[in-house]
């Protein structure tokens, strides 16, 4: 279901190539995650989602698949399929500090 909403998103949208790959990438990741084709999303799984990505990726990369999913997550509400995110609720990424000069 969100494989088509996103076909859909991106044909409302002016998107770069490079968005459009890291939001279909960032959806592939998470139905990865858990174990089947995405059909919504919840905090929980989000945040679980977002930690497993903290411990095997870069923080930048956990970052960008966090406001791939946001971005998703706000269109499937604004087509009624769901409530809007709290986004508050969803784990907050911060950026890796550069070390002391």
């Amino acid at each position: 279901m969100l494989k088509t909403l996103l076909a859909k998103y991106s044909t409302e949208r002016d998107l770069s190539v490079g968005h459009e790959n890291n939001l279909r990438r960032a959806l592939r990741f998470y139905g990865d995650y858990i174990g089947r084709e995405p059909v919504c999303f919840d905090y929980q799984t989000v945040n679980l989602f977002l930690s497993f990505i903290l411990r095997t990726r870069s923080r930048e990369t956990a970052k960008l698949y966090r406001r791939c999913i946001v971005t998703i997550w706000n269109y499937a509400a604004d087509c009624g399929q769901c409530e809007h995110p709290i986004t508050r609720r969803i784990k907050r990424i911060r950026s890796q500090l550069d070390p002391p000069r």
